[in-house]
């Protein structure tokens, strides 16, 4: 069963930024309210692969020193993605595989981050 990490984005939007996609069952696990967070990575058929990772600041599972403080709104982007904080949680968007230097997909991937913080 998918982690509800991956009902934070609908398929209209995975398919929007790294094209037909479906939910890798080996590298998604946790829960968005698990103390050691979740994660969802879609693989697409062009070898690209959207993850988003999820913590709860207060977890087991802190976010990485280089994310955004939690609460604070703040978002951070990196090579291939991008960090975002919302008032519970913080998480990554980001590229992996073939495309993770691919500019365009990874512009996409990041315009995702206000779709996700909604949902949390």
């Amino acid at each position: 069963m998918p982690s509800d990490v991956c009902a934070l984005l609908r398929e209209e939007n995975v398919t929007a930024a790294i094209g037909p996609a479906e939910v890798d069952p080996v590298a998604t696990f946790g829960a968005v309210d698990d103390s050691t967070g979740g994660q969802c990575v879609w693989a697409g058929a062009s070898g690209s692969q959207l993850e988003l990772a999820v913590w709860s600041p207060d977890g087991a599972n802190p976010p990485p020193p280089e994310a955004p403080a939690p609460g604070s709104g703040a978002v951070v982007d990196v090579e291939n993605g991008r960090y975002a904080a919302t008032a519970t949680h913080v998480f990554l968007l980001r590229v992996i595989g073939v495309g993770a230097g691919d500019q365009v997909l990874v512009e996409r991937v990041r315009a995702l981050a206000p779709v996700v913080a909604s949902g949390l």
